[in-house]
């Protein structure tokens, strides 16, 4: 999947803000799980999981969840393989 126009240039000050958690929260979503399984994984509550996912959608500027997880791995910050 391309990069939007508008996020050319951009991708690495985008990927660099997100932060560690953020990181693990959408590489673990890529590769199937659920927030609860998340929470379990990572030792947090599913509030916590939800709020990171949203943090890493709108500094992607991504329009779901499923589109963040797409942009993340388009800019190869995240893998999508368990």
């Amino acid at each position: 999947m391309a990069i939007p126009s508008r996020m050319v240039g951009e991708s690495v000050s985008l990927a660099e803000t997100l932060t560690r958690s953020e990181l693990k929260c959408l590489a673990l979503t890529a590769s199937g799980h659920s927030v609860e399984s998340i929470a379990r994984k990572l030792a947090l509550a599913t509030h916590e999981v939800e709020t990171l996912l949203f943090c890493a959608e709108r500094k992607l500027s991504a329009q779901n969840r499923l589109h963040a997880v797409c942009l993340a791995a388009s800019m190869n910050v995240i893998e999508c393989n368990d």
